[in-house]
């Protein structure tokens, strides 16, 4: 995993809908975004940049320990930064399907939109499995609207 090449997002909704499309050129450094097929300027890849989701994915091959800051360019097609996320610690936690040995990570939110940037205070925090695998099996936001926490349901496994 070294790069993004497509990028892909549907959104349902009343108010946001959305069809997102971003196309990686690496040849011209450019990402290129669309909604609906309507698109916008392309914008200058950084080197070996992720999209929002595969960064995540680029991160379970790292090797984690406590206070492990993980930098990557990332880019959702519209503008591109170093995105960044710091292992806070190492902790077990108890959920419903049993105790997880987990890496605390906290993604850097600064430069995330919509419902994120509105928020003063808001929050993601991602517990991930400390083994080979890297499993998220929690995940906590707090945004201005409110909060959520999701909770890995059922694994094979993977509790202890």
């Amino acid at each position: 995993m070294t790069r993004s090449i497509l990028y892909k997002k549907r959104q349902t909704g009343r108010k946001n809908k959305r069809d997102v499309v971003v196309s990686f050129d690496w040849d011209k450094n450019e990402a290129q975004y669309s909604n609906f097929g309507r698109k916008r300027k392309p914008v200058s890849l950084l080197p070996d940049s992720f999209d929002p989701l595969s960064i995540f994915y680029y991160s379970r091959t790292c090797d984690f320990k406590e206070k492990f800051i993980l930098q990557r360019p990332v880019t959702d097609g519209k503008k591109s930064i170093i995105g960044s996320g710091e292992v806070i610690k190492r902790e077990t936690i108890k959920l419903k399907n049993g105790k997880f040995d987990t890496y605390l990570l906290e993604p850097e939110i600064k430069d995330l939109s919509g419902v994120f940037r509105k928020s003063k205070n808001a929050t993601i925090k991602i517990w991930i499995t400390a083994d080979k695998r890297k499993i998220p099996v929690r995940i906590k936001s707090k945004i201005v609207v409110g909060s959520f926490v999701a909770d890995l349901v059922v694994a094979e496994g993977v509790a202890k």
